[in-house]
């Protein structure tokens, strides 16, 4: 381990040489690299994390680079877990990265947390959120959570072994929905300001762990709420563990790990000549439908698509052609967008939907 490297933190008499060696020893796993993971992965890599966990299924796209600094423009049309990778090693080459390029579900989530001390939440998804508070229950391993919403944004430590969990502060999935970042907008060094909080309280998690009286120690179910429009506000608000929690209050065993998130089918790659190629063979029975909104569809779109926004899904308000069609294809400029309105339609009980890797011009 090259010390000096890291001589900025370790004469911190809170790190010293025992934390840097904790940090050295430590496994951490970022589910979403996208504007909470990527500042997060990136401090984490810096401060000399030694083996860190990325999970991202999506490919970079230039709408990517005002807040998901981990990327670079060359790095636009490429996975994100790879893109990542590389510039978190060029960052610190004496780290370890691990990569998944799947989403996080029901059938693997508990045999990829497992392999880990800590979990951080990046995504954008209710669903998803509960379903790393349950399977890190499981595993006995702490949520480093996270989540922004315009100017807003709230950062806490949950691990319902030893405290509150994520269950404890939303009993139950709210009806609203999280709105992605080109739904609500953001700006990107607000995702920045959450993700570096993400990131430390992961280091002095680490660094404090097993030391009851450790002056970094953070306290498990503290939700800190961040409010940057206008007069910036700064709160905080003790999550108790909840004696009938649907998760902490069971033994790990008897919890059944669900999953809403749909592992969607993808088309490998899209521009115009590889869709109709996809639909040469069938293409009556084939709707494409743009999930995007009104001004992404007039400053282009595919000749064939009709334009049906990620709105109207979520309302419950679908295109009548859908059921006169036997394939559906949706697709947005990231995928992110199209993938939620494909879980809307399998939950509707229309299961013959694809979501489209974005497509390029």
């Amino acid at each position: 381990m090259n010390l000096d490297r890291y001589s900025r933190q370790t004469i911190l008499d809170e790190i010293g040489l025992i934390g840097q060696s904790k940090l050295k020893k430590s496994r951490v796993l970022c589910i979403g690299i996208g504007g909470l993971g990527s500042p997060t992965s990136l401090y984490l890599a810096a401060a000399g994390v030694g083996t860190i966990g990325i999970m991202d299924p999506d490919q970079v796209d230039e709408t990517n680079l005002q807040r998901q600094i981990i990327y670079k423009t060359k790095d636009v049309g490429t996975e994100k877990v790879i893109a990542a990778k590389k510039n978190l090693n060029d960052l610190n080459p004496e780290i370890k990265i691990i990569e998944y390029f799947d989403t996080i579900h029901a059938e693997n989530a508990e045999e990829i947390l497992s392999q880990f001390d800590l979990v951080v939440d990046g995504t954008d998804q209710f669903e998803t959120k509960f379903l790393i508070n349950d399977a890190a229950y499981k595993v006995n391993i702490p949520v480093i959570y996270g989540a922004i919403n315009g100017f807003q944004g709230e950062v806490a430590l949950f691990d319902g072994n030893n405290g509150a969990c994520y269950r404890c502060f939303h009993p139950t999935l709210p009806k609203a929905t999280i709105k992605n970042c080109a739904e609500s907008g953001i700006i990107g060094s607000i995702a920045g300001v959450i993700g570096s909080l993400q990131a430390t309280l992961c280091i002095q998690y680490i660094v404090s762990h097993q030391e009851q009286n450790h002056p970094l120690k953070p306290i498990i179910g503290e939700l800190n709420m961040i409010d940057l429009l206008g007069k910036w506000t700064f709160n905080q608000f003790k999550v108790t563990k909840q004696s009938q929690c649907k998760t902490c209050s069971l033994q790990g065993s008897e919890i059944k790990l669900e999953s809403n998130t749909i592992v969607c089918k993808v088309v490998p790659t899209i521009d115009i000549i590889k869709i109709q190629e996809f639909m040469k063979d069938d293409s009556k029975n084939t709707i494409i439908i743009d999930v995007r909104e009104q001004n992404e569809w007039e400053e282009w779109h595919l000749e064939q698509a009709i334009h049906w926004p990620l709105d109207q899904f979520e309302k419950g308000i679908f295109p009548q052609k859908l059921n006169q069609t036997k394939n559906v294809i949706l697709y947005c400029k990231s995928g992110t967008r199209s993938k939620k309105a494909v879980q809307i339609l399998n939950r509707a009980g229309i299961k013959n939907a694809l979501s489209a890797i974005p497509f390029l011009r």
